[in-house]
């Protein structure tokens, strides 16, 4: 599965996404539902565009009852893979989005390992659960 396909544009609740024109986008750095945020421009994955502008992830943070959490929820992401999912490995065999352990998925969570989205809904669930200790990058 590529980043930047549809490979996941069946997946039930998933956005579909095309890779984008530019490689430079204005995004959000903060609460966008609040209206608390600075915006700023850099360069990120087709992934990382189409997660953020559906609001998908903000959708799922809500569904699990920490949308409070959403900007350490990014920031967390972003220190772990920087929002890219293949081929993204760490020195402990962690994979992809969130960089799980197929030990600690698989204890958690269900779904495919190395699914995005399977990733992001465990991450969602273990943090609702008070389990951010599992990532580093969590503060």
């Amino acid at each position: 599965m590529l980043i930047g396909t549809t490979a996941f544009a069946n997946r039930v609740g998933a956005p579909t996404y095309e890779p984008p024109s530019g490689d430079m986008l204005k995004i959000l750095d903060g609460n966008t539902l609040t209206g608390k945020y600075n915006v700023t421009t850099r360069i990120y994955s087709p992934l990382e565009r189409t997660l953020i502008e559906s609001g998908y992830i903000a959708r799922l943070l809500a569904k699990y009852g920490i949308f409070d959490q959403y900007d350490s929820f990014l920031k967390t992401i972003y220190c772990e893979s920087n929002f890219v999912h293949e081929g993204v490995f760490g020195s402990a065999g962690e994979y992809g989005l969130c960089q799980f352990k197929l030990k600690t998925f698989n204890y958690y969570c269900q779904g495919d390992w190395t699914d995005p989205y399977d990733q992001l809904e465990c991450m969602a669930s273990m943090w609702s659960r008070g389990l951010q200790s599992h990532w580093t990058c969590y503060k």
